[in-house]
């Protein structure tokens, strides 16, 4: 079992597009799951924005 941090993907949709293929790579996902904590609504829906355009 990988530990959370090796999970995570965190920075500029460039970093994170990095790691998403990184986490991908690694366990040969066909979808990743995606939580913000993140308290805020407005916010919270900012960071699946920014994941869904690394995503893209």
């Amino acid at each position: 079992m990988e530990t959370t941090g090796a999970a995570q993907a965190r920075g500029s949709v460039e970093t994170v597009r990095r790691r998403f293929a990184e986490i991908v790579g690694r366990t040969g996902a066909a979808e990743l799951m995606l939580y913000a904590f993140v308290y805020d609504a407005d916010a919270r829906i900012r960071c699946y924005e920014l994941a869904a355009q690394a995503a893209g």
